[in-house]
């Protein structure tokens, strides 16, 4: 008996190859690699061939990369609330997007980042130095509430 994990892993890859997200070109690159890396191309190889992955144009624009943000949102849905014997409480999975009123900045790990931002705006030295880098944005969050009940004893007063 296949456990839940291993059946969405297997529908998430069934989805990858027939929405077209996960294709291999007629020059032999694999979609999800880095075309000037190597090493990227030769493991997305690997990963495309063993999930027998079709030689086909690449999807235009950002297509294929809206759609691979879904199939791992919803993999991550379809998955990550079954754990909760091991990570109690509730969870939410999130596509970030333009459209989406919660940004990264939302989140207390990335707030720094809306910070360094707004310093860049005023600051060009800083903006040049830093360039698009720096700038994080996740495609898919993953975060779980807060309770109070969670706190410590001392600092639930």
């Amino acid at each position: 008996m296949e456990s839940i994990i291993a059946q969405e892993r297997k529908r998430y890859h069934e989805r990858l190859l027939r929405e077209g997200v996960l294709t291999i070109d007629k020059n032999g690159v694999p979609s999800n690699a880095d075309k000037s890396s190597n090493i990227s191309k030769r493991i997305a190889l690997g990963i495309a061939n063993k999930l027998m992955a079709e030689t086909q144009d690449k999807s235009v624009g950002q297509t294929s990369g809206a759609k691979f943000e879904q199939l791992n949102m919803e993999f991550l849905a379809n998955t990550f609330p079954k754990l909760q014997n091991l990570r109690p409480g509730a969870w939410h999975i999130t596509k970030l997007g333009n459209r989406n009123s919660m940004k990264t900045s939302s989140f207390a790990q990335y707030e720094h980042l809306e910070y360094l931002n707004r310093l860049t705006v005023y600051d060009r030295k800083l903006a040049a130095a830093m360039g698009n880098d720096y700038m994080v944005a996740p495609d898919v969050v993953v975060y779980r509430e807060t309770d109070i009940s969670d706190l410590p004893l001392d600092l639930a007063i």
